[in-house]
């Protein structure tokens, strides 16, 4: 694991998972929020405290958007070649992302989250 012990990569894609779970304890639905008010208050909470999830930026042909979105992997496999994300911007956040262009070669940021914690 690329993490340190008590540590672990996320799971995501499902509402079930990690990702999806830290949502709902923050007040999310545990699925894609966007805009509306919603997805500015969850996107908040997750980048305030105790969270601290910051805006990295993305990976798709260069880096871009850094400040503005985010997109961090989990550990849930979709394929060969994908796997989900949690994608966060300033006003939405989507923890279950398994669209087809998170190629498992690109330069996502990484989060460990304290086994148990979500």
């Amino acid at each position: 694991s690329i993490c340190p012990s008590g540590w672990a990569l996320p799971t995501g894609r499902y509402a079930s998972g990690d990702f999806a779970s830290l949502s709902k304890k923050y007040g999310g639905t545990g699925s894609d929020q966007n805009g509306g008010g919603v997805g500015d208050k969850m996107s908040n909470r997750f980048r305030a405290f105790p969270n601290n999830f910051v805006l990295p930026g993305r990976d798709h042909g260069g880096i871009y958007a850094r400040g503005d979105a985010g997109e961090y992997w989990s550990r849930t496999t979709r394929t060969y070649e994908y796997a989900s994300i949690l994608k966060i911007e300033s006003s939405r956040l989507n923890p279950v992302d398994y669209s087809n262009y998170n190629y498992k070669y690109m330069g996502h940021s990484v989060r460990c989250l304290v086994y148990g914690s979500q």
